[in-house]
């Protein structure tokens, strides 16, 4: 009965925000209130979504919902929740995971050069690291259903709301940051980066760890991935002196470290496995 009253009242603020509009239509404070409101709606919304469903172990690998809400139901949830960060926030703004990200590849790979890297950035977001890497000299690729626009940053930069939308094969970096977590289809996922990967590709992964989010009910996750599931995904047999796989944990504060914590982190060029 509680939350009726709340929807009630935010969709009554709402209304009011639209009627205000009208005589203010150029005003960035109601557009900002606006956006925020239906971003809480959305928040309501997928709160309900997700009480439908439960949280099933997969091999020990990870759990996944049961029954998974509908890949349209995320895009437009998803749509809606940037909208709001477009409007509240400068766009394009490299945040300090970003930058911790790129420190961690440069530092643990030294030989890296990102001059014409060809980098999948799968769930772009508001495309940070595209924007890091790109001034480095390499050629992004962007996957995201939202609408942020990084070429007044980069002309090397491409954004397309789905996979089947790239004509580009053979990335020499497929990098997901706190994606794989909101995706329907993690082995259709999976697929899709073989597909487009070589021998020698890098991946960068980085995903909440499985292990303390499913103890908290409040985040919005279909995926909860333990280490096991990376080790489980790249091939460990082949003994190229060139190849290796790094699993690691992430503090919120941006270090990493080799004892459990907050994120887990695959950094690799081993080839990926989709017999899982």
């Amino acid at each position: 009965m509680r939350n009726i009253y709340n929807i009630f009242r935010l969709n009554i603020k709402l209304f009011i925000l639209n009627t205000t509009s009208l005589i203010l239509p150029k005003s960035r404070m109601i557009q900002v209130a606006k956006a925020g409101i239906k971003n809480l709606l959305m928040h309501v919304s997928m709160q309900k979504e997700y009480k439908k469903t439960k949280k099933i172990n997969y091999k020990n690998l990870y759990y996944h919902r049961s029954p998974m809400p509908s890949k349209s139901f995320f895009d437009k949830y998803y749509k809606e929740a940037y909208s709001y960060y477009k409007i509240r926030d400068v766009p394009q703004n490299v945040s300090a995971r970003e930058i911790n990200q790129l420190e961690y590849i440069l530092k643990s790979q030294k030989n890296i050069n990102f001059k014409n890297m060809k980098i999948l950035n799968f769930g772009a977001g508001h495309g940070g690291f595209s924007i890091l890497t790109s001034f480095l000299g390499a050629h992004v690729t962007e996957i995201d259903t939202t609408d942020y626009d990084a070429k007044c940053f980069n002309h090397n930069i491409t954004r397309f709301s789905d996979f089947s939308d790239i004509k580009e094969k053979n990335f020499d970096l497929i990098y997901a940051s706190h994606t794989l977590e909101h995706v329907t289809d993690i082995l259709s996922v999976i697929q899709m980066f073989k597909k487009v990967s070589h021998d020698n590709t890098f991946y960068y992964f980085e995903v909440p760890n499985g292990n303390l989010d499913l103890k908290n009910d409040n985040v919005f996750h279909t995926h909860f991935f333990f280490k096991e599931f990376f080790e489980k995904i790249f091939f460990q047999s082949e003994n190229r002196s060139d190849h290796f796989l790094n699993i690691v944990y992430k503090e919120r504060n941006g270090k990493f470290v080799n004892k459990e914590s907050d994120d887990l982190v695959t950094l690799t060029n081993h080839s990926l496995n989709t017999d899982f």
